[in-house]
């Protein structure tokens, strides 16, 4: 199966190497809450569709945590 935490976070412009790098222990909560959702295949369809998944937060249960994180710019993707 896809690692969807990774998709996702792409889908949020998150640099996953910066996150698991300063802070492992909050990726490591992260990947644990992925893995126990009941709603993977709501999640796998909504980033299929080119990650247009707007009610993502609805039933993510990692929502809360990679929105927040998407606040601090040391863990968005540097521009190109």
């Amino acid at each position: 199966m896809p690692d969807l935490l990774s998709r996702r976070m792409l889908a949020l412009q998150l640099d996953q190497d910066e996150i698991v790098r300063i802070d492992p222990v909050t990726f490591g909560e992260l990947q644990w809450r992925c893995a126990l959702c009941q709603d993977r295949e709501q999640c796998e369809a909504g980033l299929a569709d080119d990650f247009a998944d707007v009610a993502w937060g609805a039933y993510c249960p990692n929502a809360a945590m990679l929105n927040a994180i998407g606040e601090l710019p040391w863990f968005r993707m540097a521009a190109v």
